[in-house]
């Protein structure tokens, strides 16, 4: 990494925890990491190998929809569709970035009574709702790409492996360059990392923070990526 040169940082809760060989990192005062994921040159084969293997899947039907991205199905598992954050808002704002009852609603539209499969070894939360991405039978696509590709979520890292990841992060660069959902509001995703005052109140939450890397300095066991003079005071990402 050089001085001056552009870097995405996506924040996450201290909380949450990266797999897969992307970088965790503590920012000052956020947490996030860098996004190094590649984007595919071909979107379907890149698709292919984020699937399950077969003999790993479970069938089943999509019979309830329970929030934005839980998902009943016919075998009685609910799903929680992993690597996936979609923005929302309280259902008696009038402001966008979107509501829940809206992604619903879109969901009902399209996914309600699909044929579906997902991996039978994916992990489970606390509540034994499996946490993976969900796949329409009838052309393989997970919903987590379906809806970053409309505009109606980011995708991140957490229980998801960089080969799906690869897929998103290409269907959330069209949903950005079409401007579709989230990307069409007045009020952007993308935070710039200075000044650093603007970032404080935003902490313990998902977002990006895009900025310019002025230094970069090394200690025994730390790499810091400083985006100003004064590291004390301004953001600095800590590797």
């Amino acid at each position: 990494m050089c001085p001056d040169s552009k870097l995405k940082i996506t924040t996450m809760p201290f909380t949450r925890f990266l797999k897969q060989g992307l970088i965790l990192l503590s920012l000052m005062p956020l947490m996030g990491f860098v996004d190094i994921a590649t984007p595919p040159s071909n979107t379907s084969s890149s698709n292919l190998t984020c699937l399950p293997p077969i003999n790993k899947r479970t069938t089943s039907k999509i019979t309830n929809i329970l929030g934005h991205k839980t998902f009943k199905l016919k075998n009685n598992q609910i799903i929680q569709l992993s690597g996936l954050y979609i923005p929302t808002i309280a259902p008696n704002a009038h402001k966008t970035p979107q509501k829940e009852s809206s992604i619903k609603k879109y969901l009902k539209s399209f996914a309600l009574g699909q044929n579906v499969f997902y991996n039978k070894q994916a992990p489970k939360n606390r509540y034994d709702h499996f946490i993976t991405p969900l796949y329409l039978t009838k052309n393989q696509k997970s919903l987590q790409q379906i809806l970053i590709q409309q505009g109606h979520g980011l995708y991140y890292a957490l229980y998801q492996p960089i080969k799906c990841l690869t897929t998103w992060k290409l269907a959330e660069k069209q949903a950005r360059t079409l401007k579709k959902g989230i990307w069409s509001h007045h009020k952007p995703l993308i935070l710039p990392a200075r000044p650093v005052k603007n970032l404080n109140w935003k902490t313990q939450r998902f977002h990006i923070i895009e900025g310019r890397v002025h230094t970069v300095g090394q200690s025994k066991s730390r790499i810091y990526l400083n985006f100003e003079k004064n590291w004390h005071k301004d953001f600095t990402v800590s590797i």
